[in-house]
This record gives C-alpha cells, sequence and structure tokens, in this order.
C-alpha cells in the first residue's frame, strides 16, 4: 500500500491536517471515526461488488467526485468525498456486514 495522502494536498502535513478536518467533521455530525486510515475498501452494495480506492471515483457513486478519505466508524465505513463527508453532506456509507476487505495505508 502507498504511504499515506490525500487528494489535492502536497504534503504529507497538507494531508494530515485535512485528515483531521475531515475525521472532525465526521464525528460533529455523529459518527464516530477511529484513528486508522484506509486505503481502499472492498464491498458489496444488492448483487455487485465494488472497490473505493483514495484518489479514484468511487464506484457507486462516479459522478459525485474522488475519494478523499476512507473512515471507521463503528458500524459502518465512510468514504468521504468532496460533497458527502468532506465539505458538507453525509459520506457514502458502507455497513461493516457488506465489506469484505480493507487495506490501510503503509
Amino acid at each position: 500500500m502507498p504511504a499515506f495522502f490525500i487528494p489535492g494536498t502536497n504534503t504529507p502535513e497538507e494531508a494530515t491536517e485535512l485528515w483531521i478536518a475531515i475525521v472532525r467533521f465526521a464525528r460533529e455530525n455523529g459518527y464516530q471515526p477511529t484513528e486508522r486510515r484506509i486505503f481502499s475498501l472492498a464491498y458489496r452494495r444488492g448483487e455487485r461488488d465494488h472497490f473505493a480506492e483514495v484518489g479514484k471515483m468511487e464506484p457507486q457513486f462516479p459522478g459525485e467526485g474522488i475519494v478523499y478519505a476512507i473512515l471507521d466508524a463503528s458500524l459502518f465505513y465512510l468514504i468521504c468525498k468532496r460533497d458527502r463527508g468532506v465539505e458538507r453532506g453525509i459520506p457514502v456509507l458502507v455497513g461493516k456486514h457488506d465489506a469484505f476487505r480493507a487495506n490501510d495505508f503503509d
């Protein structure tokens, strides 16, 4: 797995600052994210398998932009994109029971 990054940031310090802001926003909206930094997530929705990866388009809602962060919250994984969990809105929620693989950053 790659070293930790967030799209649109230029340094590890900027990436960490933005990640902290994303975690804070999630907590303000009632989620309980851990400190875990997830690079990619494989999950099933309906009859289809999906794969979300930081820095790429999220497969379920591709028109909404790229994935900035994937957070580990108590019952859910939170896939955060600019309009869904980063600047506003709620993240894409994936139930832990629907996920079959989560890969962390190095």
